[in-house]
């Protein structure tokens, strides 16, 4: 799990950055990762002047996001039924609507790492006419939170998000 934003909570030029997730597991010495985010179909825009639905809202889809620039990053090691909590989450109960001060990027971050049982910070954050969860904030608070027996690592130097790899069913 990832978040990136030149470590800022809040950037005049509006841009908050992004958070997003990777998941890596091995099977039968094959690894697999899968690093992707929750994105509005078009574009959400805080005054509503621009997107799809011409709002803040707009459809929800996952994109890819192997590669990805990150400021600060967080690894958690966890179970196999962990895993498939949150798989589940990701793929069955996920919002159709990405809502730009009520469900984005990372919203569905903490919400999809809450169903595997990691509960991460979800303090507010503010952008040019709107807040809510954000990818700045997020990453400031991660920096330095911490889930008791599941980090596993932090990273708090810049770098790319991992690639995807591997076969996945």
């Amino acid at each position: 799990m990832t978040s990136a934003n030149d470590n800022t909570a809040f950037r005049w030029d509006g841009d908050v950055g992004h958070s997003w997730l990777s998941i890596s597991q091995v099977i039968n010495g094959q690894k697999i990762t899968r690093t992707f985010g929750f994105y509005p179909n078009d574009k959400a825009y805080p005054d509503g002047s621009s997107g799809s639905t011409g709002s803040s809202r707009d459809v929800s889809v996952l994109a890819n996001d192997s590669g990805h620039h990150f400021d600060v990053s967080v690894l958690f090691d966890i179970t196999s039924t962990e895993l498939t909590q949150l798989v589940d989450y990701t793929v069955n109960q996920m919002p159709s609507r990405y809502e730009l001060s009520f469900f984005n990027c990372t919203n569905f971050v903490v919400k999809s790492c809450g169903a595997a049982g990691l509960t991460l910070p979800q303090n507010i954050g503010n952008w040019i006419l709107g807040g809510g969860l954000n990818p700045g904030r997020f990453g400031q608070d991660i920096r330095t939170y911490d889930v008791p027996g599941k980090l596993e690592h932090r990273e708090l130097s810049s770098g790319l998000a991992d690639s995807n790899v591997g076969d996945c069913n």
